[in-house]
């Protein structure tokens, strides 16, 4: 089975700690079964617009449709079963962006 791994340098620049974009994926580019794993470096929230298909995480599979919704931590193992067209944002970020809110939780 391939693996793609994800490099925080692909996506994020400078000072950069949250990217998103709109992703338009096709059935083609996701040959089934899936046989190639993918990985990153920072986590991910998936917010699927249009289209249907499964999502897999870490061998669990995970109907997606419109309106749902995926965090992604980056040790988690993903794949891509697409029975048609997908429109989704994808919202990166890294920890950095979060764990100053987080330790503040538990000084509350």
């Amino acid at each position: 089975m391939r693996y793609n791994k994800f490099f925080t340098d692909k996506f994020f620049h400078g000072n950069e700690q949250v990217a998103v974009f709109l992703t338009e994926d096709s059935p083609q580019y996701y040959p089934q079964p899936y046989s190639t794993l993918n990985q990153r470096e920072f986590w991910k929230i998936t917010s699927i617009l249009s289209g249907q298909g499964v999502l897999v995480i870490n061998g669990r599979r995970y109907p997606v449709f419109p309106g749902f919704v995926s965090l992604i931590h980056p040790q988690d193992l993903t794949a891509w079963e697409l029975t048609e067209p997908l429109t989704l944002y994808n919202v990166l970020f890294q920890r950095s962006a979060v764990e100053n809110e987080i330790q503040q939780w538990g000084k509350k």
